[in-house]
């Protein structure tokens, strides 16, 4: 069964591509995968007893890189304007579960290489990536978070950095598993592939909870609503900046495309988020 759905999913993929072409749109298509729109969004830390700090948050999903025209160069040339301190990745690096994880990878590694930054790169598992996947991406000098936490330290501050396995596909996160270690008040980011678990995440001492997978629904209306939404949570939840009762999320539109080969109102995008306490000048 898994066969079949991988093998349909990659046959959408080529009629789709053979459509776009039949139409002589390609170019239009191509562009509108390779508009990338940089977007700021500042989160103030709520834990008490914090130090003051900064920290520079770069946030890619839904690379998809195999989707990408040009691989990642173009993308890899405005990331060269940017300054940051920490790369988060959200999911999906794959285009489908059933693409080569070698070629994957070796496509992946130019964009890899130009991410190198102060606290390194950290990344959680989308519906798109395999474990077996995922296992090697740690051969890249990534920390991948499967289920656990680690923690960098800014300016004397220790922050929590919490990753979660994939919940939408894969199904086998653990986000109490995941918290269990974290230094208490303390700052803390959850990283996840799709904001499903952004309502249990409630429950929990978190600032920042980041994710991707619905693409901000790639294919929008002229004034920005999705046709689709791909992901068991609500609309206000597949797209930019969304709030809980006691911390703030952010969905990324992501990077890469699937299924349709192009975006309608809806740029792929580049996030920086800005985290800092109210003991730290705001930029």
């Amino acid at each position: 069964m898994p066969g079949l759905i991988y093998d349909k999913t990659c046959s959408a993929s080529k009629f789709l591509n053979a459509l776009i072409s039949k139409l002589g749109i390609e170019h239009w298509a191509t562009q509108s995968t390779l508009n990338y729109q940089v977007n700021i969004n500042k989160v103030c830390s709520g834990q008490p007893g914090s130090k003051a700090f900064n920290l520079e948050i770069l946030h890619l999903s839904d690379i998809h890189i195999e989707s990408i025209p040009d691989h990642g160069a173009s993308l890899i040339r405005q990331l060269e304007s940017l300054t940051f301190d920490l790369v988060v990745l959200t999911g999906d690096y794959k285009l489908n579960r059933c693409a080569s994880n070698k070629n994957t990878l070796k496509l992946l590694a130019p964009l890899l290489n130009s991410l190198r930054c102060e606290h390194g790169i950290v990344a959680v598992q989308g519906n798109h990536d395999t474990p077996e996947f995922m296992n090697q991406l740690v051969k890249h000098d990534v920390t991948v978070l499967d289920n656990r936490s680690t923690f960098i330290k800014v300016n004397g501050q220790r922050i929590n950095i919490v990753g979660i396995s994939d919940p939408h596909y894969w199904q086998k996160d653990d986000l109490p598993k995941a918290m269990s270690h974290c230094a208490k008040q303390c700052p803390t980011i959850l990283l996840a592939h799709s904001a499903e678990r952004s309502a249990l995440a409630q429950h929990f001492p978190i600032d920042l909870y980041l994710c991707g997978h619905s693409h901000g629904g790639q294919i929008c209306l002229p004034w920005g609503k999705p046709i689709i939404n791909n992901s068991r949570c609500q609309r206000r939840f597949i797209n930019g900046a969304w709030f809980r009762e006691f911390y703030q999320g952010y969905t990324s539109r992501g990077v890469g495309t699937t299924g349709f080969p192009l975006r309608i109102q809806c740029p792929p995008e580049i996030v920086i988020h800005t985290l800092f306490n109210n003991l730290a000048e705001t930029p």
